[in-house]
């Protein structure tokens, strides 16, 4: 089932929003990154406890920021795939989702 043209502008404003709330959140995310040295999260004197904790929240700021990318990667695709009339179609088959 197609969708209508209010459903397709519905969904391209939605993919516009989303897309500056997750640029504006990869831009704070940058941010902090600079601002947050590492010594900073483990500690003046820190010890081996200390460090996994400031390795762990290192690596979840890391994971965060690549499924943020991710995300935006994939509405851009949607963005596209829109604009190109192709938006519910099968990829493989170009088949009517």
């Amino acid at each position: 089932m197609a969708l209508t043209p209010e459903q397709l502008q519905d969904l391209r404003q939605r993919i516009l929003e989303r897309r500056r709330a997750l640029a504006a959140e990869l831009r704070g995310d940058a941010e902090r990154s600079r601002l947050e040295q590492y010594g900073t999260l483990a500690g003046a004197t820190h010890d081996s406890g200390d460090e996994s904790v400031a390795d762990l929240l290192a690596d979840v700021g890391q994971a965060e920021l690549n499924r943020d990318l991710a995300e935006l990667r994939d509405l851009e695709i949607a963005r596209m795939r829109l604009e190109g009339g192709s938006y519910g179609r099968c990829i493989d088959c170009s088949v009517e989702l």
